[in-house]
């Protein structure tokens, strides 16, 4: 059974921290965090000092990655096997470990919203990222804008993230097949029967949910404005330059 999840928007100048339940429906609640960090109902701090101390006792990977200019990546940022290692069923101690995945191009707070809203479903939220070839493939020759690794190091670094893996199929089904997380995330856009990994999901006794897409925000809207943008520049230049000869 798919379980759908629905939130409003939060509120200017605050930060969705942990959805908060009610009447079978999850709305996160904005929390103002002061410079030391904020006291959360699961044990853990908000704010700055709570983001240092996260990043702190995340898990190591056991498989190092390096960027391509030789410096290591995020510890978060795993590859398959060390990622089954650390998250396999047998060793999560009764902890729940959600997924979701997308190709996270140019992160934006409607990506930031639906992470937090995941991270509160489970104890762990693991993040699976499109390579740059399948994004290629899928989106077309000009994405994605950020490469693989430091897309994967931007979400390793999100407080609600506890893990990212790349995957280079177009869609995460090994990814999802060998984790078997207890609950597989989707956007609310998705029809149930293309969620991909779901069968294997349920069949394992975890669960699928959606979540709304927060609207106002795309990458593909802001990919265009910023062309936009850019072709507005080059013809005023032109034209300065035309009045100038």
């Amino acid at each position: 059974m798919i379980k759908w999840i629905s939130y409003r928007r939060h509120q200017r100048g605050k930060r969705c921290r942990r959805p908060i339940a009610a009447a079978g429906r999850v709305t996160p609640e904005a929390t103002n965090t002061g410079a030391t960090g904020d006291a959360r109902s699961d044990g853990k701090v908000s704010g700055p000092a709570g983001r240092k101390n996260a990043r702190s006792e995340r898990p190591q990977s056991g498989s190092v990655s390096y960027r391509e200019y030789g410096e290591p990546l995020h510890p978060a940022v795993y590859s398959l096997k060390p990622l089954i290692v650390r998250f396999a069923r047998e060793k999560r101690n009764g902890k729940r470990v959600v997924f979701t995945n997308g190709c996270f191009d140019l992160l934006h707070p409607g990506h930031i919203a639906s992470l937090e809203a995941a991270r509160a479903l489970g104890d762990f939220l693991i993040v699976g990222i499109n390579s740059d070839e399948s994004v290629r493939i899928l989106k077309g020759p000009s994405r994605p804008v950020i490469p693989e690794q430091e897309r994967a190091e931007i979400l390793a670094n999100l407080e609600c993230v506890d893990g990212v893996v790349i995957f280079d199929e177009l869609t995460p089904l090994r990814v999802i097949t060998t984790l078997l997380p207890d609950v597989l995330v989707k956007g609310s856009d998705w029809p149930d029967n293309q969620i991909v990994g779901r069968e294997e999901v349920e069949g394992a006794g975890g669960k699928v949910v959606l979540i709304d897409n927060v609207p106002g925000y795309s990458t593909t809207e802001i990919l265009k404005k910023i062309q936009g943008e850019g072709n507005r520049g080059v013809e005023g230049a032109a034209g300065a330059q035309a009045l100038l000869s």
